[in-house]
């Protein structure tokens, strides 16, 4: 069965895309600049990417096999790229006397990591 908020944010979603239809179409007939088109479109599709999928098993299962592959990507990636993926994954990190003392994970990560108490270099209790 679907929660009220699943139906919620399928309501959004529809109403969202329809938004982005009429976006077009107004950049089509030429009553929208470029720029007016692609702010209005990015704000639309961030709107919509902040929306809940209506699946969640098949969500949480993608993002979990995503993140336990995540480290051997980050191992054989380059160095460029291992910096790329850790902002992804890190927010903050908190470090004093050269040992990371708290580690601040994006958003999309902390369900996933809030409960890891310990710090790549040990124990993060002294």
């Amino acid at each position: 069965m679907e929660t009220p908020e699943i139906v919620h944010a399928g309501r959004q979603r529809e109403r969202l895309q329809k938004r982005l239809d009429a976006l077009k179409k107004q950049h089509g007939w030429g009553d929208l600049t470029d720029a007016e088109y692609l702010a209005a479109r990015d704000r639309t599709m961030t709107e919509l990417g902040r929306l809940p999928d209506g699946d969640r098993v098949m969500a949480f299962d993608t993002h979990r096999v995503r993140l336990l592959t995540l480290r051997d990507v980050i191992a054989n990636a380059s160095p460029a790229r291992q910096k790329e993926l850790c902002r992804i994954v890190v927010e903050n990190v908190i470090v004093h006397d050269r040992e990371v003392s708290a580690i601040t994970w994006t958003p999309p990560l902390r369900p996933f990591l809030s409960i890891q108490q310990w710090s790549p270099q040990g124990d993060s209790n002294p």
